[in-house]
């Protein structure tokens, strides 16, 4: 109880408190058994959707401040239902984001790509991990798309 007082002083906005009941009344429902286990992972995934764009996003802090589950706990559950790795899952899902953004803007503009997938202040790190998902470096990449239209 002391925690969830804790953590909802700390929260600043009502959407805030909002998240903060919505994830407190998915545990509960976890330790009544009401949902399957699996639902840490469903708010997890759902998170990192509508925070793509955040540099901060790693398993411990999801885990601490948005789960409040132990790091280890959910690192297991994660690789036991998604079969991947969290930081895997992470890249994946801001590579297809990346993708994504290249196609429907036609944006040449790498650093600001990198910039709305979460590696804004490391673009060339970016670069790196577009190439590895990819085979092809950003800019590379972007002529292609250029080229078939």
């Amino acid at each position: 109880a002391c925690d969830f007082f804790r953590r909802l002083y700390s929260c600043d906005t009502v959407s805030g408190i909002r998240e903060l009941l919505r994830v407190v009344l998915v545990q509960k429902d976890n330790l009544c058994g009401a949902h399957k286990a699996g639902s840490n992972i469903a708010l997890l995934k759902a998170y990192i959707r509508e925070h793509l764009f955040s540099e901060n996003l790693s398993l411990k802090w999801l885990a601490e401040n948005y789960l409040f589950v132990s790091v280890g706990y959910l690192s297991k559950q994660f690789v036991k239902e998604e079969g991947m790795r969290f930081s895997d899952y992470l890249n994946k899902e801001r590579m297809e984001e990346a993708i994504r953004l290249m196609a429907y803007y036609h944006s040449d503009n790498v650093k600001h790509i990198a910039r709305q997938v979460g590696f804004g202040s490391n673009p060339q790190y970016f670069s790196q991990v577009f190439k590895r998902y990819t085979g092809f470096p950003p800019t590379e990449y972007i002529e292609k798309l250029k080229n078939k239209l």
